[in-house]
């Protein structure tokens, strides 16, 4: 790993734009079109650099593998004096640490596949970690001094303003106040509990594993992960740093207003014509350098914007009654029950 400095070095104090949510919630596809926008550059699920990018080589959105994207390659000489003096076993190994998944000392040099099935199932209330052990804040300032690094590098070789992330999860949003160097701001992305569900009962095939599959959930775990991820993003922000609540389905169904708010929010007000690959309901988006995301991260040219409400007609009654009880009091805090759409929104 190369020696650690701080970001005081970078000519630029980039504002990070960091996107929390709970999955399968449209985050992929809000970083690309405000990786358009001048001044902003979106970068994807960048906590998972470390393994899919400098151990596994994936493709990155641009098409090209990570170790050959002249944008990565520029990110990792100005920030790290090239990724040859990275090691990416060990920034996993600490990231998965401060995911309070295992000791760092436990996990091996091994393939990352083995690294994540060695992960443990549950999230873990990740504050009182950080105040009760001494290891864990080392290994939180360590991870959130690497991010600051890269996050300083990105802006400069992007010649942006804005970086944003869309490495949504929660221990990865715990780190991001301890990163220095960065003015953060949050844009907490929520999608309807009943369409989350829905989403997380199909069979999804995995970018760049042959053969390997997303976890399916039980609508049951998923509503209750549901609650958990949210409410623990609302714990994090209710810090003070500067957050925003943003719905999938009124990105999809009014992407232009939405982007606009977000860039005010960002301190970025945007001029008429600066949402030009926005037209009716498609967005036109080229391949931009996404290191990790969903699958549409690889899309390019027009996609089609469409609110995915087939959990109203597909997720059986029972499972979409039980995913409204269960996540009842903040559905109706994001306004998707009530007047508009029902009291079950069936």
């Amino acid at each position: 790993m190369a020696d650690r400095g701080t970001t005081d070095t970078y000519p630029v104090r980039p504002e990070l734009l960091a996107i929390a949510g709970t999955g399968q919630n449209g985050a992929t596809l809000l970083c690309r079109m405000l990786g358009e926008l001048p001044g902003f550059v979106g970068v994807g699920e960048i906590g998972r650099l470390w393994d899919t990018g400098l151990i596994e080589n994936r493709d990155c959105s641009c098409g090209v593998p990570f170790r050959g994207c002249p944008f990565w390659t520029g990110v990792g000489d100005i920030g790290f004096g090239g990724w040859d003096n990275v090691d990416g076993y060990e920034v996993s190994r600490l990231r998965e640490a401060v995911r309070l998944r295992r000791p760092l000392r436990s996990l091996p040099r091994a393939p990352i596949s083995e690294i994540h099935a060695l992960s443990a199932r549950h999230l873990l209330p990740f504050r009182l970690a950080a105040r009760a052990s001494s290891e864990y804040r080392n290994n939180l300032h360590r991870y959130a001094e690497l991010m600051g690094r890269l996050y300083g590098a990105i802006a400069q070789v992007a010649g942006a303003r804005v970086v944003v992330d869309s490495m949504q999860f929660p221990y990865h949003v715990n780190v991001l106040p301890q990163v220095p160097g960065v003015d953060l701001r949050f844009v907490h992305l929520v999608r309807d509990s009943r369409g989350v569900a829905h989403s997380q009962t199909k069979t999804v095939q995995k970018q760049g594993t042959a053969g390997r599959y997303r976890r399916q959930r039980h609508p049951l775990k998923t509503a209750l992960r549901w609650d958990l991820v949210n409410l623990t993003i609302h714990s994090l922000t209710r810090a003070g740093t500067p957050s925003t609540l943003v719905r999938y389905e009124d990105v999809v169904s009014a992407p232009s207003e939405q982007l606009r708010r977000i860039a005010r929010f960002a301190g970025a007000p945007l001029a008429s014509d600066d949402i030009w690959f926005i037209r009716g309901t498609e967005v036109d988006l080229p391949s931009g350098h996404l290191v990790a995301g969903n699958r549409m991260r690889m899309e390019a040219g027009p996609i089609k914007l469409r609110v995915s409400d087939g959990w109203k007609t597909e997720l059986p009654p029972k499972q979409r009654r039980l995913v409204s009880v269960l996540t009842w009091p903040l559905i109706r805090r994001y306004a998707y029950v009530g007047h508009r759409t029902g009291a079950w929104g069936a």
